[in-house]
């Protein structure tokens, strides 16, 4: 994607594009500063290029995947940094007060790690398809 007419921010790969795209249209919902939008905006530039140079891809529903992902991911951390989050038990080991602990970290770390790999296949998706970019790998929930 070296061309000369797209602007620099967008020499990357399209699936790159595409989840930071998501990502900045949360920021810019959520948060809303100035900054965020003109990010929003940029990375909008960037998804309309990709979707004039690739209209045969099925951009509505790539799209739509990936904002659902990193909607679920931001909610997910939301409710865990302000208690709100439960897990069933039995997943929680209480201590002697009677409150969860260091357990219930570890499950909700495997969940985001699961809702990441699901966010890296969409990518990948886009990559390959389109034959841009790389196939980024998880092992372990860890970039290779």
């Amino acid at each position: 994607m070296c061309e000369e007419n797209i602007p620099k921010i967008f020499i990357r790969d399209a699936g790159d594009i595409i989840d930071r795209w998501a990502i900045s249209k949360l920021k810019a919902e959520r948060i809303g500063t100035p900054e965020n939008k003109r990010e929003f905006e940029a990375f909008e530039e960037g998804k309309n290029y990709l979707e004039n140079k690739y209209s045969n891809f099925e951009w509505n529903l790539i799209c739509k995947l990936i904002y659902d992902v990193h909607d679920f991911l931001w909610k997910f951390e939301s409710a865990t940094k302000s208690g709100k989050l439960k897990l069933p038990d039995p997943t929680f080991i209480y201590n002697p007060d009677n409150k969860p602990i260091l357990s219930d970290i570890g499950i909700i770390g495997l969940e985001v790690g699961n809702y990441n790999h699901i966010r890296i296949a969409i990518k990948n998706y886009i990559n390959k398809v389109l034959e841009q970019g790389f196939q980024e790998i998880k092992k372990d929930h860890r970039s290779e």
